[in-house]
């Protein structure tokens, strides 16, 4: 059957070794796309019918958005997609065509079981064995049948990637499965009309693909989804599973990585050399941030994200000045509503320095009063035009936003 979203990671996997990190910024908006032949239009959208804006690389992946991956594989090319998804022993004649981002060919559950053990077993896939060992009736061996694994990507690309699957877990659509308390990264998949579920979890000792659909396809109702109809079924089984293995965390590659603080809370590895201060070791932490600031622009620096106490802390620091600027957020970063709230209450902000927020942050702005009515500043600010539809729809409209509009 389709695996639906649970063949992003094959995506996502791929994205890694053709220069995307972690942090690299990915567009949720709608998108129109035209087979040159047919002139057939597809018009591919989010299980929640919603669009999200600008988001991070992992943040795309945990929330499980469909047109972030589109345009991933529409900006690295399909045949990278279809030479990872070969190297992780996955079985069908991929078409190369966008849809298969989005799990267009189907696969049997055992065959994502198996492409999956590479992002739990340091980049080597296992191949399926129905029978281990045969024993005699006296305790002689019969037969035995070896594991045998194939490395399929690198160490580090398998490490990078558990760790993006647990974030699943942590804040995406496998929240469900924290219940579990322990490591473990996963996906959820859910295909068309509801008509195919799926979970596939992933730990260092076991990984189990769940899938629930009728024999003969057909929808099953509405919110039989991944999250909502697989991932209970892998709870239930998970939680008898689990005694036979440790709460281990996932094997770490002795080299070739680095860990970055994403945003406050979260820290992800990255390749060496690709985290967004290049070539600094360890976590990037808040003294940091200001040690380095007379050498890098913490803002720009290949997409990084910097939450809103960071943020603020950093406007506080005398030495600093008005770090804002010269800022330049254009294609590397993104105002969250509560940052672009607090960087409005500071006196280092001048009027009109919101850029890059989408329509959901400028309304929640706008609502908390953050806002300013002079609209004719934003011109050339690079707001979408859904963010300024939005601001002006919530009756904030004046002169000034028949110019942005125009603009």
């Amino acid at each position: 059957r389709q695996p639906g979203s649970a063949f992003k990671p094959v995506v996502y996997s791929a994205a890694l070794d053709q220069g995307f990190t972690p942090s690299s910024m990915l567009l949720d908006a709608p998108i129109i796309i035209i087979d040159k032949w047919t002139k057939e239009v597809w018009r591919p959208g989010n299980d929640d019918g919603k669009f999200l804006g600008p988001m991070p690389f992992w943040q795309a992946l945990a929330r499980s958005r469909n047109l972030c991956t589109i345009r991933l594989v529409q900006e690295m090319g399909v045949k990278h997609v279809i030479a990872r998804a070969k190297n992780l022993m996955l079985a069908p004649e991929f078409q190369p065509n966008l849809a298969i981002s989005l799990g267009a060919e189907a696969v049997s559950p055992l065959n994502m079981a198996q492409a999956y053990t590479a992002f739990a077993n340091e980049g080597k896939v296992s191949s399926p064995r129905m029978i281990t060992s045969i024993q005699g009736p006296w305790g002689n061996t019969i037969y035995d049948a070896p594991s045998e694994h194939v490395e399929a990507i690198s160490p580090q690309n398998a490490y990078v990637m558990a760790n993006l699957l647990k974030g699943v877990v942590a804040s995406g659509t496998g929240r469900k499965a924290q219940v579990l308390e322990r490591p473990l990264g996963g996906k959820t998949g859910t295909t068309n009309d509801e008509m195919d579920a799926w979970f596939i979890g992933v730990t260092p000792y076991l990984v189990t693909a769940t899938y629930v659909g009728y024999d003969v396809l057909q929808p099953m109702g509405k919110g039989e989804t991944g999250s909502g109809a697989a991932l209970p079924c892998y709870i239930y089984y998970a939680k008898e599973a689990f005694k036979a293995y440790p709460p281990d965390e996932f094997m770490r590659p002795e080299d070739g990585l680095v860990d970055v603080a994403v945003e406050e809370g979260r820290i992800l590895p990255f390749y060496a050399g690709t985290d967004p201060i290049s070539g600094t070791a360890g976590t990037l932490g808040y003294d940091q941030m200001v040690e380095f600031w007379g050498q890098f622009d913490p803002y720009t620096m290949n997409g990084m994200i910097l939450s809103s106490s960071m943020m603020t802390r950093l406007l506080k620091i005398p030495e600093l000045q008005n770090p804002l600027t010269g800022l330049n957020f254009q294609g590397t970063g993104i105002l969250a509503a509560p940052l672009g709230a607090q960087l409005h209450r500071t006196s280092a902000v001048e009027d009109g320095t919101i850029i890059g927020i989408d329509s959901r942050y400028a309304l929640e702005l706008v609502r908390a009063g953050e806002v300013l009515v002079e609209y004719d500043k934003l011109i050339d600010r690079q707001l979408e035009r859904a963010a300024i539809t939005a601001i002006c729809g919530f009756g904030k409209i004046c002169d000034g936003a028949a110019k942005v509009l125009q603009a």
